[in-house]
């Protein structure tokens, strides 16, 4: 991302907005945000644990963030418009990439089933245009961005209609005149805006705003200009904005993040990261041109998740390898670098033949330290101490030992999978006896190896 010194100025207060308080942990992993028509904001997000739709909101343009408010479901990605009387619409691309909607209900608020439309989606953008028309554009699972429209809640939208774009995100705006302005992030991360007029039959021109980017958005503000909101690849969120001279270039935040989403609130052009570690913070553009202090929406909070896999124990001098379903409660710290396993149900082998008779071997997890985890590679390292218990009791003879592990997620192949959760974990350690005595296997070298899936996003 190419990065220039400032940011054209569009005449807005510059009164600082600082939330008094945070709201209560949430874990999100996606954000959409929409202005109220009192110019406060509501926040729909998906969790990033369970992937449902969750909602909060402003009781006041200056007060703190109130919800979150469940919406269930499970989805990829979501976008709300505002309809009237400050009731919503949410779309999302469903978790199997179905898209589908929610509304709150006129009379009671409450919000509605949610509802399947025509299509498929990886992600979707909605805007309101100044004839009261939604747009909802949508990058579908053949990459290239589609459309429909519709003129009422009560009408469906209109067959979709292809630009034959390829993208791997979308945002949109309403223009003058009932169109929409919609933005892409390109095959290659590229940003590039065309302006769309569904009565129209001309084809729309794609202008280039320059750099690379992911997590887009964008906004239209009351004062008629649009902004435009990206994470570069050096995790720093770039704004830029169009007034009458142009495009102002992008211009650092001074935040990090992996999602960024605009808004106006209270007559202000407000930015909402989500950082890497699940918090939430949000800064207001001043009358210079820059970013009011960060002030925190939602808290970072330890990530607590399960871990649900097998594990294949081997000892090869004593031609032993077991394998036993096992599922492992997981904790990562804020900072999402940290790891520690919390739980290690105990794991017990099939019987099988020694020297001295029948045995069967209970692994159980006596010690975990703190281990890292690299967000960047999906490299994962967790020490563990295991205690092997046999069932055989020998006069004399001290069967029991431990070994000491750093499981690690070294083998190719093995990183974890931040979009599916996929990783494999193996050590290599050599026994020690547990107390005194003769122990026939003290000094074995010992090998395990956990594959799994972990259930909460990252």
């Amino acid at each position: 991302m190419k990065i220039r010194t400032s940011l054209a100025a569009v005449g807005l207060s510059a009164i600082s907005l600082a939330l008094s308080q945070p709201a209560a942990a949430l874990e999100f992993g996606e954000l959409s945000v929409v202005r109220r028509s009192e110019s406060r904001a509501d926040l729909f997000g998906i969790d990033a644990g369970d992937r449902s739709v969750a909602h909060m909101w402003q009781s006041e343009a200056t007060g703190p963030w109130v919800g979150p408010e469940s919406l269930s479901g499970a989805a990829l990605d979501v976008t709300a418009v505002d309809l009237i009387d400050d009731r919503f619409e949410v779309f999302a691309a469903g978790s199997g990439n179905e898209i589908v909607r929610t509304g709150q209900d006129y009379d009671t608020w409450a919000w509605q089933a949610w509802t399947v439309l025509p299509g498929q989606a990886k992600r979707v953008a909605a805007a309101k245009a100044s004839d009261g028309r939604i747009g909802l554009f949508y990058v579908g699972t053949d990459d290239a961005i589609w459309y429909g429209t519709r003129a009422t809640p009560e009408e469906p939208f209109t067959d979709w209609v292809s630009f034959g774009f390829t993208a791997k995100d979308v945002a949109v705006t309403a223009a003058d005149g009932g169109a929409f302005t919609v933005y892409t992030l390109g095959a290659d991360d590229s940003t590039s805006v065309a302006r769309i007029d569904p009565a129209s039959a001309v084809e729309p021109v794609w202008e280039n705003l320059g750099g690379q980017g992911f997590s887009l958005s964008a906004l239209r503000t009351s004062t008629g200009v649009d902004a435009v909101a990206v994470i570069g690849a050096d995790s720093a969120a770039y704004v830029q904005q169009r007034s009458a001279a142009g495009w102002s270039g992008w211009a650092n935040s001074g935040a990090l993040g992996v999602r960024a989403e605009l808004a106006e609130i209270d007559g202000l052009v407000s930015l909402l990261v989500l950082s890497a570690d699940s918090g939430v913070s949000r800064a207001d553009q001043t009358v210079e041109g820059g970013w009011s202090a960060w002030e925190p929406v939602i808290e970072a909070s330890p990530l607590e998740t399960t871990f649900k896999g097998t594990a294949v124990v081997s000892i090869p001098d004593q031609d032993v390898k077991e394998d036993r379903s096992i599922e492992l409660g997981i904790r990562f710290d804020v900072s999402r670098r940290r790891v520690t396993i919390t739980s290690f149900p105990p794991i017990t082998t099939e019987s099988f033949d020694t020297p001295f008779g029948s045995t069967t071997s209970t692994v159980t997890l006596t010690s975990s330290s703190e281990g890292t985890f690299d967000p960047e590679s999906g490299a994962l390292e967790i020490p563990v101490t295991l205690q092997f218990d046999q069932s055989l009791d020998v006069p004399l003879i001290n069967e029991d030992v431990r070994a000491s592990f750093a499981l690690s997620t070294a083998p190719p192949g093995a990183a974890l999978d931040r979009e599916t959760g996929t990783v494999a974990l193996a050590a290599e350690s050599t026994f020690d006896s547990v107390g005194g005595g003769v122990n026939p296997l003290a000094g074995l070298d010992v090998t395990v190896v956990i594959s799994g899936v972990i259930d909460r996003g990252l």
